[in-house]
């Protein structure tokens, strides 16, 4: 449990309270704090991101700075009043353990300087915010040392979850290992969950006290948008987009949809990999796709919500962003989920079936190539997700919008200082 070996370090820079007293709005910005631990593929810093642009265009005195782990952080630019700060980035190993990216560190050295950015950044900072992707405690506890300061100084703290974590009784496990609700219960003002309460309940199986209950908000789903300005290359709108998120255990999907493209009708396609594939996955579906003249293969786009906007129709593994990027544009989608380490994706393309929204293939039958074909082909026949007969709530980053004013607003009177309500 990381919140029993928290302990105080005399020697790292002290923290202020985020506002002083009399202060005018233009003379104060508000400064939001973000953390995306990001071990695995690129889900945490895009939802991070989708968030923090939202917060910078609803409000001009809004600054965000993120935190995060990202390989590829260099891919997602700094934007208008939104900074990113990159972590020394770790890698989770099929076993389940963390090592270092760079594997000439040792890791618990790169968590060491983990943990002193993380205390710099919000010494520098002193944020009237901070929220927190999924992790309470940051990876192996590398945060609980700045939450605990934070917490003294009046900064409000929310944990963002995804709708879906994972199935209940491994939650459970893994929450009861890292002391999870004990963190919660000090540090944690509110809890936010992306997406409608009566879609799924992502702590549901966990024993959260009332008192924790309270403080849980659903959000709905965060919406995505397509970029401004020019077309994207491909955006023609008649294309079937095949996406394998960050892509270090897509090829399982892709190869199963090249496999099922090749004994269907001929369909212009784009099949993203994504940009942790190994090289040698890569350069297998490529060599296959060069004998499928309506087949293009993309490593990476930056700007995959303009992909999925421009696409007829889209396959995927149901990952939270690609999710959300098919019901904020309306796309047929045919849903491959993963069911290991986690059930997540599995869990959500189940509930997603359900309600009409899309479709779903298990990997066995995926695997089937005559299935496969067979399930392509009536994709090109599904209705979009607005004709079900519940429309999905896309509302969430209006709702976020809203309850970070509720967070932060007693900061222009108080100078900080019971900026947070505490436990």
């Amino acid at each position: 449990m990381w919140l029993e070996s928290l302990s105080s370090d005399d020697h790292a820079p002290l923290l202020t309270p985020p506002g002083r007293p009399g202060l005018s709005r233009t003379r104060l910005p508000l400064r939001v704090l973000m953390y995306s631990h990001d071990t695995f593929g690129l889900g945490h810093l895009r939802r991070s991101r989708v968030i923090a642009e939202a917060l910078t265009r609803q409000n001009s005195a809004i600054e965000v700075t993120i935190l995060t782990g990202a390989p590829d952080v260099a891919a997602f630019p700094d934007g208008d009043r939104i900074r990113q700060i990159r972590l020394p980035p770790v890698k989770k190993l099929a076993s389940g353990a963390y090592v270092s990216w760079n594997s000439a560190v040792p890791y618990p050295e790169t968590i060491a300087v983990r943990r002193a950015i993380i205390r710099t950044e919000a010494a520098r900072l002193s944020p009237h915010l901070m929220i927190v992707d999924k992790e309470p405690g940051g990876l192996e506890g590398e945060l609980l040392p700045t939450l605990a300061v934070l917490r003294d100084i009046g900064s409000t703290i929310v944990l963002g979850l995804r709708d879906v974590l994972d199935a209940p009784d491994t939650l459970r496990l893994e929450w009861q290992h890292k002391g999870a609700t004990a963190c919660i219960e000090r540090f944690y003002d509110e809890l936010w969950v992306y997406g409608p309460s009566d879609f799924y309940d992502p702590l549901q199986g966990i024993p959260l006290p009332e008192r924790l209950r309270d403080r849980v908000r659903f959000t709905g789903f965060l919406a995505r948008s397509a970029s401004c300005g020019a077309l994207h290359p491909h955006r023609s709108g008649n294309y079937l987009l095949v996406a394998a998120g960050g892509g270090g255990d897509g090829y399982p999907l892709l190869s199963a949809a090249l496999d099922g493209l090749r004994a269907s009708r001929e369909l212009d396609t784009v099949i993203v990999t994504g940009p942790y594939m190994h090289c040698e996955e890569f350069l297998d579906l490529q060599r296959r796709a060069s004998t499928l003249r309506h087949v293009k293969i993309v490593r990476f786009d930056p700007r995959m919500q303009d992909l999925v906007a421009g696409a007829r129709a889209m396959i995927a593994m149901c990952g939270y962003n690609s999710f959300c990027e098919a019901l904020s544009f309306d796309i047929p989608t045919l849903y491959v989920p993963r069911t290991a380490p986690r059930q997540e994706q599995w869990i959500r393309a189940q509930r997603s079936h359900a309600l009409g929204w899309s479709a779903i293939l298990t990997g066995e039958q995926a695997e089937d190539r005559s299935e496969f074909a067979a399930a392509i082909d009536r994709l090109m026949f599904q209705l979009p997700p607005s004709r079900s007969v519940r429309r999905p709530d896309l509302g969430g980053l209006g709702s976020i919008g809203d309850l970070v004013s509720q967070a932060i607003s007693p900061a222009w009177a108080t100078g900080g200082r019971g900026l947070a309500s505490g436990p």
